[in-house]
């Protein structure tokens, strides 16, 4: 084969990778309508409420002997929409907890999830914004004051950790991935890059995610190796014990 030949199916082979990882990821995927996109956000507004569990599926995963490395963890959530006036959107103030209880002591991770329209792509995404000081917030779905005077500089975001969603032809589903390969973070043991593979998935009474990491050899180093997506159900309301 001549040196000519060897170049071409190289890069060939290239082009074919980027178009299957954006047929898989969806980073080539059309703007929706100005329509489509609202529906999306009147969905996310009314569905991503309340507190929700992954205990039948983690119960299913023990009873079952599945193997540690396919288990899917155990997780309390607790999602609420505020009103805030430093981002557009859909704002979900979202915190995890131990033991799905309000007990500061147990809640473990606190944040916004922010559903809007990107510019861009024309689609709605789906951001994570951290608090830069989440000791300070706790509880938010019992004191939404505490985000009053905020602004975007009050929290960090990492760039192309977007999620991309579209609404299923049911109207009884959003789903959507995060573009592969964009989204990086250092493992804390070894230094080395982790790239997130993840999507998610949201009906009018659960949420589902992929949530894991691999490293650039494509072993996963962080979350379950199934690919079944975590699924967390909605078990009550924002009130503690319903």
């Amino acid at each position: 084969m001549t040196m000519k030949k060897r170049i071409i199916l190289f890069v060939l082979g290239i082009a074919l990778a980027v178009l299957t990882a954006d047929l898989v990821y969806g980073s080539s995927a059309q703007a929706q309508t100005p329509e489509e996109n609202q529906a999306i956000l009147d969905a996310v507004e009314k569905w991503v409420v309340g507190r929700y569990t992954s205990e039948e599926q983690y119960e299913r995963d023990l009873d079952n002997d599945v193997p540690d490395e396919l288990q899917h963890r155990l997780m309390y959530q607790l999602f609420s929409p505020v009103d805030v006036d430093f981002a557009d959107g859909v704002i979900i103030y979202q915190q995890s907890s131990i033991d799905g209880t309000d007990d500061p002591d147990w809640v473990t991770r606190k944040g916004l999830l922010q559903f809007y329209v990107n510019e861009d792509t024309g689609r709605v995404h789906q951001r994570e914004l951290a608090f830069k000081d989440a000791d300070l917030f706790v509880n938010v779905h019992k004191t939404p004051s505490l985000l009053d005077g905020l602004s975007m500089n009050d929290f960090t975001w990492r760039q192309g950790c977007d999620f991309k969603l579209t609404m299923e032809p049911s109207g009884q589903a959003i789903s959507g991935p995060m573009d592969f390969g964009t989204c990086r973070m250092a493992n804390p043991g070894s230094g080395e890059d982790m790239i997130a593979e993840d999507k998610i998935r949201i009906t009018p009474d659960e949420y589902w995610f992929l949530g894991r990491y691999v490293d650039t050899q494509g072993q996963v180093v962080w979350g379950t190796e199934s690919d079944e997506m975590n699924m967390l159900k909605r078990v009550g309301g924002l009130n503690a014990g319903g």
